[in-house]
C-alpha cells in the first residue's frame, strides 16, 4: 500500500512501469522526491509527471518541504504549474501522494 521513490529523475519512468499497480490499488500512498531538473535530464517533463499524478491517477499532493530550504513546510498543491514552480524554487522536495 506504500511506495517510496527517490530515483534521481527517473520517477516518471517508474510511474509508467507500475501503472497497473497504481491503478489497481485505490488505497496506495506514494512518497516521492520531486526534482524538476533531474526529471528533465532524464528526458522527461516535470509538468507531465505532475499531470499524470493529478489527472491520470487522481492523487492529491502535499509537499513535505525542500532539502535546500531552512524551513520544512507542508503545502497542499492542486495544479501542475503551482507544483512545478514550487519544485523549481525549492530545487528538490518530497511529495506525499494520496487518493482524494
Amino acid at each position: 500500500n506504500v511506495i517510496k521513490m527517490d530515483i534521481e529523475g527517473a520517477e516518471m519512468r517508474a510511474l509508467l512501469g507500475m501503472d497497473r499497480i497504481i491503478r489497481g490499488n485505490k488505497n496506495l500512498k506514494i512518497v516521492t522526491e520531486f526534482y524538476p531538473e533531474a526529471i528533465r535530464r532524464m528526458g522527461d517533463s516535470p509538468e507531465d509527471f505532475v499531470r499524470k499524478i493529478i489527472e491520470d491517477y487522481g492523487f492529491s499532493i502535499v509537499t513535505l518541504g525542500g532539502y535546500h530550504e531552512r524551513k520544512q513546510e507542508q503545502a497542499e498543491i492542486s495544479d501542475v504549474a503551482e507544483l512545478v514552480k514550487f519544485g523549481t524554487a525549492a530545487k528538490v522536495t518530497n511529495l506525499f501522494l494520496e487518493r482524494r
